[in-house]
């Protein structure tokens, strides 16, 4: 994945609160194409975010499902920064659309958001990072060390997992 950068989720921990600085993340998007970016978004959520947003009932589908749901963006908001004239399907949207409210989504799929989980415990601060193109994955099994399994029951028991 090539980022543009990152930013900082610093937030209170509930997990809406947590969930709308996601929201509030994303709707930093410049919008391109039609329904927004169409590339893949990183969420990399601290383990007690993770934590905190678990115990709310969330998995991973459920977060990508509430912030496809709720960042979105105006066409009043996308004709204020100009992004009308400049792309031919929101020429047409803004053409053939008199209703300035009507919210268009910050990715195209909800699947567009990946995330992940990392960092100390004990942190109330995620990251994320927008993407420019489609994230591209491999395999990683060959450059775990030996004892992965050990290291992983032993974080899960310091965490409280």
């Amino acid at each position: 994945m090539i980022g543009r950068g990152n930013i900082p989720l610093f937030t209170a921990p509930s997990a809406e609160n947590v969930l709308n600085a996601i929201v509030s993340a994303i709707r930093y998007l410049v919008m391109v194409k039609r329904f927004g970016v169409p590339w893949d978004q990183l969420l990399v959520l601290s383990p007690s975010h993770a934590h905190l947003l678990a115990r709310a009932g969330y998995d991973k589908k459920a977060i990508q499902k509430y912030v496809y749901e709720h960042a979105r963006t105006s066409l009043a908001e996308i004709k204020s920064f100009d992004l009308t004239t400049e792309i031919p399907d929101w020429k047409t949207i803004a053409a053939n659309k008199s209703d300035d409210v009507k919210l268009f989504p910050m990715t195209e799929k909800p699947e567009n958001l990946v995330i992940l989980v990392a960092g100390g415990a004990g942190t109330n601060a995620s990251t994320f990072i927008p993407g420019f193109y489609p994230m591209l994955t491999g395999e990683i099994d060959r450059y775990k060390p030996a004892n992965w399994q050990k290291l992983i029951e032993i974080a899960r028991k310091e965490l409280d997992y």
